[in-house]
C-alpha cells in the first residue's frame, strides 16, 4: 500500500562506555644512588581511557617537582633520593570511571661508600696527637671514623 504510513512511539539510543581496563601494570623496581643522579621510569597501559595520572602512597602527584609525566601512561622521576621510595599507582580514567594498576613499588637504596684517598702513615710524639686525613666519595652525608 504506497503512501500509508504508521508512526511508532520514540525509542531512546544510549551508548554507554565501560571504565577502562588496565592492561600494562607498571613493574617494581630497586635503585642504587651513587654521587650521580639517577631517573627511573614506570609505564602502564590502559584500553579505553580518556586521561591517566599517578599515585605514590595512594595519593596524586603534584607535578612537575622531580617528576615527569604525571599525566601521561609514562611517568619519570627525576633525580631519585631516598624519600622517593614507595609505591606508585596508575589510575587509568574516562566518562564512565576509573581503574588503578597495581602498584609498583620503588625500593631506594645507598651505595656503601667509596675511599678515594687512603690516610698515609704518620708518626706523632707522646703526648701529642696525630692527624689522619682521608677523602670519601658516596651518597649524602657520610660519617668518617
Amino acid at each position: 500500500v504506497y503512501g500509508d504510513s504508521t508512526v511508532s512511539n520514540r525509542a531512546w539510543f544510549q551508548v554507554t562506555r565501560n571504565p577502562p581496563v588496565i592492561t600494562t601494570n607498571p613493574k617494581s623496581a630497586s635503585v642504587i644512588l651513587e654521587n650521580n643522579f639517577k631517573n627511573i621510569s614506570f609505564a602502564c597501559e590502559a584500553d579505553g581511557v580518556s586521561a591517566y595520572h599517578w599515585q605514590r602512597q595512594y595519593h596524586s602527584i603534584p607535578g612537575p617537582a622531580g617528576a615527569v609525566g604525571v599525566n601521561t601512561s609514562r611517568l619519570t622521576l627525576i633525580n631519585l633520593q631516598l624519600k622517593d621510595a614507595g609505591n606508585y599507582q596508575c589510575v587509568a580514567t574516562n566518562g564512565s570511571g576509573s581503574s588503578v594498576s597495581d602498584y609498583a613499588k620503588l625500593t631506594t637504596k645507598v651505595a656503601p661508600p667509596t675511599i678515594v684517598t687512603q690516610p698515609a702513615d704518620t708518626t706523632a710524639a707522646a703526648p701529642f696527637g696525630a692527624v689522619f686525613t682521608c677523602t670519601v666519595s658516596g651518597y649524602g652525608y657520610q660519617n668518617i671514623t
